[in-house]
Parts: structure tokens; sequence; C-alpha cells
């Protein structure tokens, strides 16, 4: 196949023959049917050498364009490789000035710390730079510089004298000399008074400058689509402008300058300290999701530059022993180019390197990919590893490995080859008893794509994880929830979404892992039935019965101070002892939403325990668990059979879809647009309106206090689903007598909300009327008895006049005939007025009906026994 006209004038550009190029550019312009068109073509074949950072040909190709092509053609080759040309030329005043403004910054630092010979080269490097007449101005202002370093004058003076000696050595002269000792004593007088961390801080911000002049070309904070061509292609161009002008000047110097401002848009991991004191804040971590992707994006691009990599590879071997290593390694990670691997694999081989730059180059060599650099960080862990004795240091050293292997692992360019062989040799290599290690690594490594994980790697990712959970918490009462935490689960949380995630490919495993561990009572149990409940596989059940055993016939008492554990409470900000009733209900809710037969007897055995007294009664949030998913049973009157789980009550639902249709709807959004939030949240409920799964009923309830109307208005209609005339009886009760419970609540949002729902279901529904009723008689709170009032009043005008006064007061015991049927008499103190009664009525009244059998028991049987309720065996 022949060789096109425009990969000849690449070809030729790159080979430095631009004459050459720009016969054959003019020969395919005059021929081409369309000359604009064609001379669009040339000057994109010219911009791609110039974008690998080949300036010489290319400057003088735009220079013959106009002269030697005729047309239009000629003028649009020369303006599109101008705006390039143009772009460069500006970073080329802002690169010198970022460098000059450090060699200042230099000077200052060697003289404080008395490497004078450091100091006296800048000096030289700087007087160099300056032509003839700028020698004067530029002697004075090192000579201001070195007054700046107010508390070391005498250092000050010591380099001044060591410049005097040989003056033309350092492209100075006695009177160059005198103005610049002048020039300090002058400036030193002026600085006295003044602000010292003002003074450091003036050193740094040419730079700073330039890297917000950066952040600005890139895309706004608040977009989150996939990277725009537009986007892309400028940040590239600013990207390669910087590296450019060292090679295009023959200046490597201005590299290191290069380097510090492309540093800033690295992602690195801040520590808490640099949080908290900002010294580590970069510029990326002030980047939006579409503006992060730019940046990788474009380092990567760049790093597949051959002609650039070697020269900066050969540049920074003259580094390798300053400080300024540090960042040229990130750089070096951040171009993800296998190109760079002999530099890394020397830096870490030199003893004065390696320790210092261990996190950089184990970072670096995760960006980078491939089986060399695998290889080379699979042999650092196995040496770590197969020590005698292994310290605290060698375990960070190897938890930074593990994260770079992760990165590794998650890449793109990783074949899935490479990728068994990684797991293979951590499942093999990573001992298990340390815990904190084995965690790491199923952390790091295991959570991405389980899946295609054989089953050896899923069972150690699970145990690890497992215990990770059952770790004890290491914080103190110094500790502060939002600055470790986040969330109740303290350092729980991040291991029990990994079992989430792993879990539901290794059921086996997880409940192997999990079942040796079930009788160690503590906090652990409340993330571990946050793991099994979303999981949801009804072998689960047995081992949380266990759990849920063992945590009622614990003795807090007893209890050591030492092995007492603490959440963060963040509604009210404070660190609060985990107790039987911070962990029993999280165990009752795992149980009751696994369901099925067993998990619904498991909980009756439980209740029995409560009322022999053989358990601890249950707090609020555990009653109402209990009561929830013990209220889901036979249908009574209407013949409609038990139900004892969601998937029970629809078979057709998929449960794993009406679980990723809950997390959308707990999901925070932190990072996405209103628009989308608002897209996911009203399809979600939308689709549990279809599905009405009875453990989405309280989720879809929460959703009636969201900020977002729309959302508001989609969680009511679908809340209203839940308790429709079509829906079982048991699912009807408890979507009424949930949406009731939410109009006492003391936010008035939710209130208006579920009001709302009520108004949909049908206040004048028999069912719906008959609660309301029943409910209002309890209620004190005026603001809740209107409410209620107001949810009747919205049926058929006149139709249920004098039930309530105007304040909302039930005035009678029995109802007006309405077009719904008539409401029962009251039948008595305690009596259920009015139709059959409902599963959590019957339960209540046993439960009244037991404690007071129980208490004729204790006080000697005297008496009649207490008889039970109607309607109760």
């Amino acid at each position: 196949m022949s060789e096109s006209p425009t990969d000849k004038i690449e070809k030729l550009l790159r080979a430095g023959k631009p004459d050459d190029a720009m016969r054959v550019a003019s020969e395919f312009v005059s021929k081409a049917s369309n000359p604009k068109e064609a001379g669009i073509e040339v000057a994109r074949s010219a911009a791609k050498v110039y974008r690998d950072l080949i300036s010489p040909p290319v400057h003088l190709f735009a220079e013959l364009a106009p002269m030697q092509i005729k047309g239009e053609g000629g003028v649009l080759i020369g303006k599109a490789l101008d705006r390039l040309f143009r772009i460069t030329d500006e970073w080329r005043k802002r690169l010198w000035d970022v460098h000059t403004e450090r060699l200042m910054r230099e000077i200052r630092e060697w003289t404080r710390g008395r490497h004078f010979e450091s100091a006296a080269a800048n000096i030289a490097r700087l007087m160099a730079l300056a032509d003839d007449s700028a020698k004067p101005r530029r002697a004075q202002l090192i000579g201001s510089v070195l007054a700046t370093i107010i508390n070391h004058q005498r250092e000050a003076l010591e380099l001044t004298k060591l410049l005097s000696r040989k003056p033309g050595d350092y492209f100075l002269t006695p009177d160059l000399i005198n103005q610049l000792e002048e020039a300090r004593q002058q400036r030193f007088r002026d600085v006295g008074g003044m602000n010292v961390d003002n003074l450091e801080r003036e050193w740094s911000t040419t730079l700073v400058s330039a890297c917000v002049e950066v952040q600005e070309a890139l895309p706004g904070k608040d977009q989150t689509g996939e990277p725009e061509e537009l986007a892309l292609r400028n940040t590239g161009d600013i990207f390669r402008s910087l590296l450019r002008i060292p090679i295009e000047e023959e200046q490597p110097d201005l590299f290191l300058d290069a380097t510090m401002i492309l540093t800033d848009f690295i992602p690195k991991e801040e520590t808490s300290t640099g949080k908290l004191a900002r010294i580590e804040a970069r510029s990326y971590n002030n980047l939006g999701i579409t503006a992060k992707k730019v940046v990788l994006l474009t380092f990567q691009d760049i790093g597949t530059n051959k002609f650039f990599t070697k020269i900066y590879s050969k540049w920074a071997k003259d580094y390798k022993h300053t400080d300024a290593i540090r960042q040229i390694v990130e750089v070096m990670g951040a171009f993800r180019t296998p190109d760079f691997h002999d530099f890394l694999h020397d830096l870490r081989g030199d003893r004065k390197t390696s320790s210092k730059l261990s996190q950089e180059l184990s970072g670096a060599l995760g960006s980078m990919g491939g089986e060399e650099a695998a290889e080379e960080l699979l042999n650092e862990l196995r040496r770590i590893l197969t020590k005698r004795r292994i310290e605290t240091v060698d375990l960070k050293e190897c938890e930074r490995i593990i994260a770079s292997l992760g990165s590794m692992v998650k890449s793109p360019r990783t074949t899935p080859e490479e990728r068994h062989r990684i797991l293979d040799f951590l499942r093999t290599h990573v001992p298990e008893d340390l815990t904190q290690l084995a965690g790491a690594a199923a952390l790091k490594v295991f959570t991405f794509k389980p899946q295609e994980q054989n089953e050896a790697q899923r069972h150690f990712a699970v145990r690890s994880l497992v215990r990770l959970i059952w770790a004890p918490d290491s914080s103190t009462s110094h500790h502060k929830g939002q600055e470790n935490r986040g969330s109740e689960l303290g350092h729980r949380q991040e291991p029990a979404e990994a079992l989430i995630k792993i879990g539901p490919h290794d059921i086996k495993g997880l409940t192997a892992a999990v079942d040796p561990l079930t009788m160690r009572y503590g906090a652990a149990y409340i993330a571990i039935a946050e793991v099994l409940s979303q999981v949801g596989d009804k072998s689960f059940v047995s081992l949380l019965e266990r759990m849920l055993n063992n945590a009622a016939l614990h003795d807090e008492n007893s209890q050591s101070t030492y092995h007492q554990e603490y959440y963060w409470d963040t509604a009210t900000q404070e660190r609060k002892p985990v107790t039987k009733g911070k962990i029993i209900p999280p165990l009752i809710h795992a149980i009751g939403t696994i369901g099925g037969s067993e998990g619904r007897r498991t909980l009756m055995r439980y209740k029995d325990l409560i009322a022999a007294g053989k358990a601890p009664a249950l707090n609020a949030d555990g009653a109402r668990y209990m009561d929830q998913f013990l209220s889901v049973e036979d249908g009574g009157s209407d013949g409609e059979r038990s139900q004892s789980s969601s998937s029970e009550v629809n078979m057709t639902a998929d449960p794993a879809e009406i679980d990723n249709y809950i997390k959308t709807l707990k999901k925070g959004f932190l990072l996405s647009s209103k628009s989308t939030r608002r897209m996911k949240k009203v399809e979600a409920l939308s689709k549990l309106s279809q599905l009405a799964p009875i453990e989405a009923l309280d989720i879809v309830l929460d959703q009636l206090t969201d900020k977002d109307p729309m959302v508001v208005s989609a969680a009511i209609s679908c809340a209203a689903e839940f308790g429709g005339s079509d829906k079982k009886k048991t699912m009807r009760d408890l979507a009424i007598n949930s949406t009731i419970d939410r109009v006492a609540s003391k936010d008035p949002a939710m209130r208006d909300g579920a009001s709302k729902v009520l108004k949909e279901m049908g206040p004048l529904r028999k069912e719906v009327k008959e609660k309301l009723i029943a409910f209002a008689k309890h209620v004190e709170r005026r603001e809740v008895k209107e409410a209620l009032a107001h949810v009747l009043k919205a049926g058929v005008a006149g139709s249920i006049t004098g039930e309530f006064d105007s304040h909302g007061n039930p005035i009678s015991d029995t109802a007006s005939t309405t077009q719904s049927g008539s409401m029962g008499s009251s039948k008595g103190s305690g009596a259920i007025t009015g139709g059959a009664m409902s599963s959590v009525d019957k339960l209540e009244l046993k439960r009244q009906y037991m404690q007071a059998r129980k208490d004729w028991i204790q006080g000697g049987k005297k008496g009649d026994p207490p008889s039970p309720p109607p309607g109760i065996d």
C-alpha cells in the first residue's frame, strides 16, 4: 500500500527535513480539488509532529508554507500551527519566571543551611542568564533575596564574601557585588517588621500562579461526564508546552520547573496531618471528575512519546541524589510507560534512594504496569515477607507495595493472566495471621472483578476481610468521628463494603469464615449483620441466631473497661459505648431482611426468650424491627397464604434487582449532578412501585423528606402503591401502619409527605379510615391530630362529619356510615375497634396476656388466672 502525502510529510518532519516536507505539501495542495481541506490535513500532520515535542522542523515548515503554497491552503497551515506556537510562547515566559523563582528560593534555603557553594552556583546561573544591561538589576534582586533570611544575615554575609573572592567565576564584577551587598542591607532594614510567614510564601507565588492557571484551563469542578476532545487537546497542548520548552531551548534545567508544575496535577493520598495543616494539598484534589480524567489521560498520552521519554530519562539521572527525585518519580509514574522501568529499577537498587523513595517508587511501578514492573514489586514483597523478623516499617512498606499492585490489577493494560498471577502470589505469600496486611490485600486487590477470580482466591479474600471486621478497634477517646470514620461502623466500614461486593460470589466461603467467630461478642456483630443482610442467603440465619443468642446472654457488667468498644454518633457528635442495645437490633433486622420460614421461626424463638425473661427487653429499634418482620403472616379472613419473606411476597421480582434499587435510594450521590441524582432516584422509585417488595417500604418512606420535590412526589406515589387495595392484606396493613406512624414524626416534611401518601391510598377506604381513627385516639400532639383530620377531610365532603372536632380530636368511638361501610363500636378498654385485628395488634394483645400470666404465677397464683383476650389462641 502506497504512503499517503500527509504520512510522507509527517515522516520527513520527524527526520528533520522541512524543505522536503514542504515540496510534498505544495504538490499535494496544488493538485487537490479542495485546497482548503488539503491545507487542513497538512496542518494536522505537522501539528502531530509538533505535539510529539519535535519543534525546529515544524517552525521552519510553518514559515515556508505561506510563501511556497499559494492560496488559502498555505495561509491555513500557517494559522493552524501559529496557535500551537503562541501557547508555547505564553508558557515559555511563565516557565522562566518559575525557574528564576526556584533558583531564588534555593539560594535562601542553602544559605540558611550554610551550603554556600550550592547557593553560589545558583547565583552564577542567574547572572549568566542575564544580559549585560540586566546584570545590575539581577544583582540587586539577589541581594534583596538574601535580606529576607531575617535570622541568618551572618550566613548571607559569608556568602557575599565567598562571591567577592572570585567574582568572575559567578559572572559578577566587584561593582556588581557592591550593588548586591547594598541592596541586601537596604532590604534588610525594610523587612525588619514584616510577617515572616508572608516572606516565606513570597518565594513560591509564581509557581502557585502557574498551577492555578493550568487548573483554570481544565473543565469545571461541576462537570462529571466523559472528557470532550477539545478539553483533551487544550490540556495536552499546555502540558506539552511545558515539556517542549526545555528541549527547544536546550535548557534541561527547565525540566525540573516543568516537573514541579505537573506534579501538582498528580493524585497523592494525603495524610491526616497533612489535611489538617494543608501542607500536602494539590491542585488535583480540587478538580472535578471530568478534569481528573482529562489530566490522567493527557499524562498517559504523553507517555507514549518515545522521543520525550528518552530525553527525560537521560536528564533525570543527574537528579538521582537530590530532593527533586521524589517529584520526578511521581511524574514518571503518571506517564504510565514502561520506558522508565530501567531508571526506576536502578533507583530501587540504590541504597541512598530506595528507602526514602519507597512509596513513590512502588506507586510509579504500580501505575506503569507491565510484567517487568509487576515482577519488581512481587520480588520486593517476597524479600520482605521472607525475613526472619518483620518490623512495623516492613509492614508499612508491604502495604504500599500491595496498594501499587492494586492499581496494576485494575489497569485495563493488565492481562487476565498477569492479574491472576498477582492474585495467586498474594494468596500464597501474605500470611493470614497478619490480619491488617491480609486485609489490605483483600481491600486493595481482591475487590476488583471477584467474579473472575477462582475459588481459592475468593476464599482468601473473604477470610481476610472477616478477620479484619473482628479485629479490635485501636482508636481512643481522643479520636474524632469526622476525622477517622465514615460511618458508625468505624474501621469496619470499608471491609464490610468489600465483603458485600465479594460475598455473593462466595456464599460457602463467607459462611465458613464467619462460623468460628460467631461466639466472639463485640461491635463486629453490627458490621457482619449488615454484610449478611445485604448478601441475603438464607443459610446465614443460623449464624445470625447464634450471634443474637450470644449477645442476649452476654454480661456487660462483667466486661473489662479495656474491652469496651465505642462508636461515633454522627447525630450527637459524641463517642458512645457499644452496648447490647446497639448490637441486637441490627441482628434482628438482618434475620428479618433475609426472611424465609427459618428467619421467622428464629425471631419467634427470640421473642419467646424475651417473654420468659431469658433475654433482655428490646429497645425501640429492636421492637420496631421485630414487629415489622413478624407482622408478615397469614391474611386471616381474606384467605391469603402465609408470607415470610420479600422474595415470597413477590415471586416475579429479582432480589438482586430490588437490592440495586434500594441501594440507589440510599446512595449519597456526592459527586453527581442534581439531575443525575433525581433521574436515578425517580427511576428506582418507579420500579419499586411496580414490584412493591416489603423490604423496600421503609426506604421508600424515608424519601419523603428528600430536598428534591420530584423525588418526594415519586416517593408518595410509590408508597401509596404498597398500600393499594390490590396488594395482599399483610402488605396493606404494614404499609398503612408504617405510613400512619410517619404522620407522628416531629419532622414537618415527613409528616406532610406521609399525609399525602394516605390521601393517595384513599382515606375513606375502610381499613385506612379505621386505622386513622384508632391512631388518633391515642395522639396528644395537636399538629398530629390536625394532620390526621386533614387527611380524612380530603375524602368526600360531609362523609366524616362528627368524627373529629376542629383540632382533630375524635368525638366518638362510633364512625358514621360512609361509602366504605360502617365502623364497629368500641368494646371497652384496650379493645381493638372495628374489623379484623392486624398482626401487630394480635402480637401486642398476646404480649400483654403473657405478661399478666407471668405476674399471676410470680404472685403465687392467687385468684383466677388471667383469661386470654378474644381472638388470641
